[in-house]
């Protein structure tokens, strides 16, 4: 474990900046994402997409917090970023491995969710499927809300806190958290990670079934579990580099 306990307060506003870049990628295509909703909305659409981004700010600030203040003490991070901002030299070394090893990633996750979605799609609801078509997403929202704002709120925010909290009250004394708390922590983040879209599938469906349920958290834990392991092994800069080229992939392939 390291003994370098600081809050990096560079660190936290790039990552920020980033997430926040995300979230208004979708500010074009959210009157679109609310039109397809099925249920009746409860409240004027602009009043949504106001509540939306303030909720998702207030949501990206704690992960933030959260990540910044946990993973230095469970030895998770954002290596090139913090190099970077520490006017550090960073070597091809540095970068050659969590390069490729998120390209791998990428590749072998988009091969899994492909054959998932030609399994799932004729077992979902035909409504969920009808809807879900008319959210086709900009390239540039996938890339950045998914690859940027996604990973800072499940990975750097709920993988460091999970992995910190089961450090603090399983592991006090040993010097790095064991590796089964590691998995444990991340298996729980891409469960979140899979739970956090049923509420806007939800919406797109009046007639939700089993399957809907399990495609969802099956094909988001795929990635899930694939990124908190890039994230453990290389640092947050390989989960999200992961996670655009699986959008990139997906976004070409359909």
């Amino acid at each position: 474990m390291t003994s370098k306990y600081y809050f990096n307060w560079p660190l936290l506003w790039l990552l920020f900046v980033l997430g926040i870049s995300g979230q208004l990628s979708l500010l074009p295509v959210l009157n679109t994402l609310l039109s397809a909703v099925v249920a009746p909305l409860p409240l004027p659409q602009w009043s949504l997409i106001l509540l939306s981004i303030l909720q998702t700010t207030v949501i990206l600030l704690c992960a933030l917090m959260l990540g910044n203040w946990c993973s230095v003490r469970v030895d998770l991070g954002a290596p090139l970023f913090a190099a970077w901002l520490a006017r550090k030299p960073i070597r091809w070394r540095d970068v050659q491995d969590p390069l490729l090893m998120a390209g791998l990633v990428a590749i072998l996750c988009s091969i899994l969710l492909l054959c998932l979605q030609q399994v799932a799609i004729p077992r979902l609801p035909a409504d969920f499927i009808a809807n879900s078509s008319k959210l086709d997403l900009p390239l540039y929202s996938r890339l950045l809300y998914g690859g940027l704002t996604e990973e800072l709120l499940v990975r750097w925010g709920a993988m460091s806190f999970l992995l910190w909290l089961f450090y603090r009250i399983f592991c006090r004394g040993n010097l790095a958290p064991p590796r089964t708390y590691i998995w444990l922590s991340i298996v729980l983040s891409a469960l979140l990670f899979g739970l956090g879209h049923l509420p806007a599938a939800l919406m797109l469906t009046t007639s939700a079934n089993s399957f809907l349920f399990i495609y969802l958290l099956l094909g988001n834990g795929i990635f899930g579990v694939a990124a908190g392991w890039l994230f453990w092994r290389y640092g947050l800069e390989a989960a999200m580099l992961a996670h655009m080229l699986i959008h990139l992939m997906l976004y070409m392939a359909n």
